[in-house]
């Protein structure tokens, strides 16, 4: 699943008064099997994001994150990044978005701003945190 095709849930999201994660939980149900999102060599259904979000939301539940506390996403584009996503908003977390190029005082800036509870990170990422 590409970015534009999550803006186009988000949009009928708005119109029908329905949650992206309502909209997804749909999509899955309806194509379990059906390839989601590639990545390079990888291919994920919407069945293999779907489980991969149930146990973000699972994890971040259990480590007393509650709906409406900021988290912050800073990854690079890759399923993973969809899928801790849509796992914070089943949890009810807001998702905070932060460009991958920010550094030192401007991702301080930025976390700050959202009032972030934690913040998500990958391997490619380490550097602008440290």
């Amino acid at each position: 699943m590409k970015f534009s095709e999550f803006t186009y849930l988000w949009r009928i999201s708005k119109f029908n008064n329905e949650s992206v994660v309502s909209l997804f939980k749909k999509t899955v149900e309806k194509y379990p099997n059906k390839i989601a999102n590639y990545f390079k060599e990888e291919k994920w259904t919407f069945k293999e994001l779907d489980d991969f979000s149930n146990r973000v939301a699972n994890c971040f539940n259990a480590m007393e994150f509650w709906a409406g506390d900021e988290i912050a996403l800073f990854m690079n584009n890759r399923p993973e990044f969809i899928g801790f996503w849509l796992g914070l908003a089943k949890a009810g977390i807001i998702t905070a978005f932060i460009n991958i190029n920010n550094r030192k005082d401007l991702l301080v800036n930025s976390l700050e701003a959202f009032n972030c509870k934690a913040i998500i990170y990958d391997s490619q990422c380490s550097g602008g945190i440290k």
